[in-house]
């Protein structure tokens, strides 16, 4: 696989929004590196190649190049495999598989759902972060990146459930998005080599790191105590920083789901994003994100204006707004600031450790 900077070098560009999770506190200190389990869906069909792979589970093991597996059959090199029943896991000698044409590090297990397979993929956390860094930050800014990818680390170490009975979370937008080995650029590589490791911790636990795209000039206030709402200037020249759209008076309660003519906007949290808008011809209150969702908006940070047979939506950021700004930090580390003081910026009163 092909590995290049040039279309890093050519535009900053980032995508995604990590989600709001109620997440279990963890212990500040690990011993070795963690061992994560991706969901990378569920599939009807299955081709796993590999360097002298392994397919085992806990009564017998196979070797062979190649496994297919479908509703009806599964077969190593073109034989039967009838010794060895699902759920099992796949290995190859040079911790390298290739599904269906993807290639991941670490192993594959494999589940059987009736009409289709789960398929997992439990690799070690640094290896993980090497296929979601680069799916959610594109900079050359090497401190924005060393401050994602410390989030992005403390964020999945969250996630990780002790005797989780499939996975720990998924490989999609809900959580961080993971390409595996297709995603990986050396460059960042190398960054996420130098902050191995590395998280940040509140109180000696490691923290909730939630992040989005651009706040839009100021962050949101989250569930922890470090999650605070604060200003943020250095994402106001990158995209969706301010951005307007507009709805016929019809389309816009139509896509609300409701019969109404006139709204309000009857709650807002502290950095002025909407919580609530009150549609009284319904009699009813719609929730700030269900606005966002429906209308298909980039965030709740809005003024939404009736000028007649319209309405104008002034909207500022992208994302729900909570913890680290992508493009604040990659404003930040333009104008000098190191990895410490963007993350200290966007999570109030934490530290800085290594904890493996």
């Amino acid at each position: 696989m092909k590995r290049n900077l040039f279309c890093f070098v050519l535009i900053t560009f980032l995508v995604g929004c990590a989600p709001v999770y109620q997440i279990p506190t963890r212990t500040s200190k690990l011993k070795g590196i963690p061992t994560i389990k991706i969901s990378l869906g569920r599939l009807e069909k299955i081709e796993i190649k590999g360097n002298n792979i392994s397919v085992k589970n806990d009564n017998a093991t196979a070797k062979g190049i190649s496994l297919k597996i479908t509703t009806s059959s599964i077969q190593l090199d073109g034989k039967a495999l009838n010794k060895i029943q699902l759920p099992f896991e796949v290995i190859a000698d040079n911790d390298i598989l290739e599904l269906n044409g993807k290639k991941f590090r670490g192993s594959l297990i494999i589940y059987n759902k009736q009409s289709n397979f789960l398929v997992v993929n439990k690799v070690d956390m640094e290896s993980y972060l090497k296929g979601v860094v680069p799916c959610e930050l594109k900079t050359t800014e090497v401190e924005a990146l060393k401050a994602q990818i410390i989030a992005s680390r403390s964020f999945a170490l969250h996630l990780i459930k002790p005797g989780a009975e499939y996975y720990d979370l998924t490989s999609g937008v809900e959580a961080q998005v993971y390409k595996g080995i297709e995603a990986e650029v050396d460059f960042i590589d190398k960054v996420i080599e130098e902050t191995h490791g590395i998280v940040c911790t509140y109180n000696g636990e490691t923290i909730q790191t939630q992040y989005s795209s651009n706040c839009g000039g100021r962050t949101a206030n989250g569930k922890a105590p470090y999650l605070k709402s604060t200003p943020c200037q250095f994402c106001k020249s990158y995209p969706n920083y301010r951005w307007e759209c507009s709805f016929s008076r019809a389309s816009f309660f139509e896509k609300l789901g409701v019969q109404g003519n006139s709204f309000s906007v009857t709650k807002r949290d502290k950095s002025g994003r909407i919580l609530e808008i009150q549609i009284p011809d319904a009699s009813c209150i719609i929730k700030g994100e269900q606005v966002r969702a429906k209308l298909g908006l980039r965030s709740t940070f809005l003024e939404i204006k009736d000028n007649g047979d319209k309405i104008i939506i002034n909207g500022k950021g992208y994302g729900h707004g909570i913890g680290l700004c992508q493009y604040g930090a990659v404003g930040m580390s333009k104008q000098g600031f190191d990895y410490k003081s963007i993350l200290k910026h966007y999570y109030s009163g934490i530290k800085i450790e290594k904890i493996y």
